[in-house]
């Protein structure tokens, strides 16, 4: 262990400290049970009978008589456009998969220029970018939308282009990330005869791949979970997500509750294992780097 680390281990907190950490461990664990509560009871619910559903919901399933066909009843009724379940799965798995992947590379691409070139109307640029940020949704909505009709972008695989943006929010985490690495770096892969793009492929990614993965995995359980974008974007290839709002919105008229939570947590299934898999990623430290010597 080196030094550093242990006369961090070492300093005793102090008074206000020990009651920030308390009551922040306290609000965290009260939040954790209740997420854990939720996703129990959804799993218990799939298992009943819509009957004893409606009569208890709280209770616990029969489990000599696991209702197993709930799931099964779930792939079959979840619907939408006459695109089956399997069909709005392999649309979730393109969709999220190219909008994951290149709207985390346009934000380090983003980040990664601003944060290490010196170009004419940079200023004026990262100022346009900061007034895009502090717009509301809604605020662009109507153009936005209009625009990708216009376009044609609507109901194919062409509207990934749009995710190719990088002015978002993250890119001020990847521009103060690329400000701390040093330029030196960069030059260098010129003195070796390396262009920009080689110095941001061989210098860039490899530093801030942590950044990217973890760019990538919270994108990703952002557009799996996104209806708002299928329901207006694409009607002719549905999403899981915009399948189990539309199964929702009936479910109030067919009240096959059990069944509905199925397909949620078939739905879930996705979203369970990255974060079973890679919630070290997510929750880890993002910055590495530095000169050393």
């Amino acid at each position: 262990m080196s030094a550093k680390k242990r006369d961090i281990l070492e300093r005793r907190r102090t008074v206000p400290e020990r009651i920030f950490f308390i009551v922040a461990f306290l609000v965290l664990a009260v939040w954790t049970i209740i997420v854990l509560y939720m996703f129990f009871w959804a799993l218990m619910s799939a298992f009943k009978t819509n009957i004893d559903y409606l009569r208890e919901p709280l209770a616990l399933p029969d489990l000599l008589h696991l209702q197993w066909e709930n799931f099964t009843l779930a792939i079959d009724l979840l619907e939408f456009n006459n695109v089956g379940f399997f069909g709005m799965l392999w649309n979730s798995i393109w969709l999220v998969f190219g909008s994951s992947i290149l709207a985390s590379l346009s934000i380090c691409v983003t980040g990664y220029i601003f944060a290490q070139y010196e170009f004419r109307g940079r200023e004026l640029l990262f100022k346009i970018v900061l007034f895009i940020m502090i717009i509301p949704i809604y605020g662009s909505l109507p153009a936005t939308y209009r625009l990708i009709y216009s376009l044609g972008l609507n109901d194919s695989p062409l509207y990934l282009v749009t995710q190719i943006g990088g002015f978002s929010a993250n890119m001020m985490i990847t521009y103060g990330f690329f400000k701390g690495v040093p330029r030196a770096y960069r030059e260098a892969v010129y003195v070796d005869g390396g262009s920009d793009w080689k110095a941001f492929t061989t210098i860039g990614l490899p530093m801030g791949k942590n950044i990217l993965i973890a760019f990538f995995l919270l994108n990703f359980v952002q557009f799996w979970n996104d209806y708002n974008t299928p329901l207006l974007y694409f009607n002719e290839r549905p999403t899981l997500a915009l399948g189990l709002y539309a199964f929702q919105q009936e479910i109030q008229y067919a009240a096959n509750y059990p069944a509905y939570f199925a397909g949620a947590l078939i739905a879930m299934i996705p979203i369970l294992l990255i974060f079973i898999f890679f919630s070290d990623k997510l929750m880890g430290q993002m910055y590495s780097g530095g000169l050393k010597g």
